[in-house]
């Protein structure tokens, strides 16, 4: 997933590097919006988020809650 999200992160980068016209520009990168966001990139992206998120909420719920004020 990071190698994905890099990936697009450097496709725009030289998109608005190589486009000359800010017109261009915006027209080039909603274009590369609507591909990621209607590809199944996006579906395996949202997969990974949630695994993610849910190992965060376990690990969470294991380590112990550390109350700063009742020391």
């Amino acid at each position: 997933m990071i190698f994905f999200v890099a990936l697009f992160d450097l496709t725009i980068f030289y998109i608005n590097k190589i486009a000359l016209s800010t017109v261009i520009k915006v027209k080039l990168n909603c274009l590369l919006y609507l591909i990621i966001i209607k590809s199944p990139l996006r579906k395996m992206m949202s997969f990974w988020s949630e695994a993610f998120s849910a190992r965060l909420t376990k690990t969470s719920e294991i380590l112990p809650k550390f109350d700063s004020t009742s020391e």
